[in-house]
């Protein structure tokens, strides 16, 4: 619960940094975006990859000046694997709260910069197998030698277990057209780090495991990310700036 308490206290201070550097308008904004992206790491020296897509909508408020404009949303974030290698397994989802903030260098048609950061709140796959590149799949079946005269082989089962996402994060940088005064479509190229967090475990075959994975150790693995980010958002005025009839 801390964490997403830090989370919130965290955008309120950039809300209480708006307010005070804001010189013309403060408005409403509400975002939505869509990012694929090729999450890579390496094993022994060797390299990784997955698709997955990174779907996310928030509100948040805009402020802008005469020669930028800057965004701060809470946003909520749905994760899902799209490299699929075996169709008995479920399809990695998850669920994300989060910030962002983006800084445009004009109100116009402009460059822009942002940061979003997003820790897991919900996953179908906690517990889940994975394969020891990380990659969702059934538990790898491999035969044991065991040393010595006359005694036999046995199959044994290894699998990591997937436990949580408690951080990813995108840094972006693109291009943001204006439709109209409110409307605005962005493009984006993201860089992307996450930190998850699994069990590993070996167990021969017909043993129960749970008891077993239970006690397992919680491991950590780092993965990086680069992806392409389309995004959309709308923003309303905070208050009316039409003036009273005389």
């Amino acid at each position: 619960m801390r964490k997403y308490q830090s989370l919130f206290l965290l955008f309120l201070m950039l809300i209480s940094s708006a307010s005070i550097f804001s010189q013309e308008s403060l408005r409403l904004n509400i975002q939505l975006s869509e990012m694929p992206y090729y999450r890579f790491h390496k094993i022994d020296g060797e390299g990784t990859a997955i698709w997955s897509n990174f779907t996310s909508a928030g509100i948040g408020l805009e402020t802008n000046t005469q020669s930028y404009r800057m965004t701060y949303a809470i946003l909520y974030g749905f994760n899902l694997n799209l490299t699929v290698f075996d169709p008995n397994s479920p399809i990695f989802q998850s669920h994300l709260l989060g910030i962002s903030y983006k800084f445009h260098l004009k109100k116009e048609n402009s460059l822009f910069v942002g940061i979003s950061l997003f820790s897991e709140v919900a996953s179908n796959y906690k517990g889940n197998t994975m394969w020891n590149e990380f990659i969702p799949y059934s538990p790898v079946l491999y035969k044991h030698e065991y040393l010595g005269h006359g005694v036999p082989s046995k199959l044994v089962l290894q699998s990591n277990f997937y436990q949580s996402t408690p951080f990813i994060g995108f840094v972006h940088a693109g291009y943001n057209f204006k439709i109209t005064q409110a409307f605005h479509i962005s493009l984006s190229a993201s860089y992307g780090f996450q930190i998850m967090k699994y069990k590993y475990l070996k167990w021969d075959e017909g043993e129960e495991y749970q008891e077993a994975l239970h006690l397992a150790p919680v491991q950590t693995q780092l993965f990086h990310a680069i992806g392409l980010e389309l995004g959309l958002s709308y923003s309303i005025p905070m208050k009316s700036n039409r003036k009273p009839k005389k």
